[in-house]
């Protein structure tokens, strides 16, 4: 979805950035909603899923499968930030934020996998991903969107 909006991004970056700026907050929005969409199908299906395809002997799996939804959630949903940042010109400041959860990741990683085993993986994407989506978030109302009054 995200893919094929790019090219355009880029297009009215330079051309026309109030409808940059509609075409980025649609965007969102239905991304939003198929998230959404994609996040209840994972909870009401996830477990006749497992059970299909690999059977009773991994029924621990469909809570699994529902944590990591969560916050895979979170990164889905993002995605339209990284590609708004690229458009206007700062794959720096996307590299910068990935980095950062990167760096948050790993040190939840050393602290809850020991306790909580592959659930304490599930805990620290919960914790960065939504992170990682309230940085790029923050950054794209602050520093550009109500910048570009003052661009125009």
């Amino acid at each position: 979805f995200m893919m094929a909006l790019y090219p355009k991004f880029s297009r009215l970056m330079a051309r026309n950035k109030d409808l940059f700026v509609k075409v980025y907050k649609k965007s969102f929005f239905y991304l939003l909603l198929l998230n959404i969409f994609m996040l209840g199908g994972i909870f009401i299906f996830g477990k006749i899923l497992i059970l299909a395809v690999f059977g009773k002997g991994f029924m621990e799996s469909v809570a699994i499968l529902r944590y990591a939804a969560i916050a895979i959630f979170f990164l889905f949903q993002n995605m339209c930030n990284v590609y708004f940042l690229n458009a206007v010109n700062m794959p720096g400041l996307n590299a910068a934020v990935f980095c950062l959860g990167v760096v948050i990741n790993l040190v939840l990683d050393l602290i809850f996998i020991p306790i909580y085993g592959c659930y304490g993986v599930l805990i620290a994407i919960g914790i960065t991903y939504p992170m990682i989506f309230v940085m790029s978030g923050f950054i794209i109302n602050k520093k550009i969107l109500h910048g570009y009054a003052r661009l125009s």
